[in-house]
């Protein structure tokens, strides 16, 4: 599955009518052939708005086959997740306009770094990226050297 590769941080404000202007770089990664020119907003794993391009998240989110019933915690999965999920659409200015209950349920604020993280971008208070990035620096080489040992797991053994 294509997806656009998403990067970068930008320093960006929420409107008082929970309008954010979606940064160029991310607009020009995203092909609006492929992607289309809609994006969903979900409540991350960290608890921040995650935007990702329309066509892309429901070719994520169709890749497990439905179950007619699912067991529990897939319910449960599915109820914290889809029922948070909201479709955006971009206006003439290339805004989105966030829900209000999105807004208040991850804590965003107005002042956001919005960044790039390959495949959605994520929405931050900007106090608190400043704050994480600064604590991923101190940790760059541990960081590291767990993506490297956790790729060579995910490598496929020669004899498979």
């Amino acid at each position: 599955m294509k997806h656009g590769l998403l990067y970068g941080s930008y320093e960006i404000s929420i409107d008082p009518k929970n309008r954010m202007l979606i940064p160029a770089e991310i607009r020009e990664s995203i092909d609006q052939e492929r992607d289309g020119n809609l994006f969903f907003v979900v409540i991350g794993s960290n608890g921040k708005l995650w935007l990702y391009p329309d066509r892309y998240y429901k070719a994520l989110v169709t890749q497990e086959p439905a179950e007619l019933l699912p067991a529990d915690d897939a319910l449960e999965f599915d109820h914290l997740n889809f029922s948070a999920a909201h479709r955006l659409t971009v206006d003439a200015q290339y805004r989105v306009l966030f829900p209000e209950r999105l807004m208040k349920s991850s804590g965003t604020e107005r002042a956001v770094t919005v960044i790039g993280a390959k495949d959605h971008a994520e929405v931050w208070n900007r106090m608190e990226w400043d704050k994480h990035f600064e604590n991923l620096q101190k940790r760059r080489k541990e960081i590291a050297d767990q993506k490297r040992k956790d790729s060579k797991t995910d490598q496929p053994r020669p004899d498979e």
